[in-house]
């Protein structure tokens, strides 16, 4: 493949634009409440770092807890997509990507006001 080409198969793909933040992300994992730091969020979905991702397809209900406002959103989401540090010979960050599924309105509005202001 040309370099030329090469580029444009790595071309950005996202839907929406994704602001880098670290804020704590907390869900239920089978019986016990885990948190981990995001890396980057978007009014999609969000990256959670993590070592330990959990397989696409998960279903999971994420509370996130964004800065300047202490009442977490609550949002039924999924994992699309998980990798770890040594896939591809490279170090990349270990982690996952969620997708938001459903969000009530109000905290559409706050993540949408959030995203706003940072971008």
């Amino acid at each position: 493949m040309s370099p030329r080409r090469e580029k444009e198969v790595k071309k950005e793909t996202r839907r929406e634009p994704r602001v880098s933040i670290f804020v704590r992300v907390d869900f239920k994992d089978k019986e016990d409440f885990i948190f981990y730091y995001s890396r980057n969020l978007s009014k999609g979905g969000i990256f959670i770092q993590t070592v330990d991702p959990l397989p696409p397809g998960t279903p999971i209900i994420l509370q996130l807890t964004l800065p300047g406002n202490p009442q977490p959103l609550e949002i039924e989401s999924k994992v699309v997509w998980s990798r770890k540090d040594e896939e591809e010979g490279t170090k990349v960050i270990p982690g996952m990507g969620i997708q938001f599924l459903r969000l009530d309105d109000q905290s559409k509005k706050l993540l949408d006001d959030f995203l706003k202001g940072k971008g």
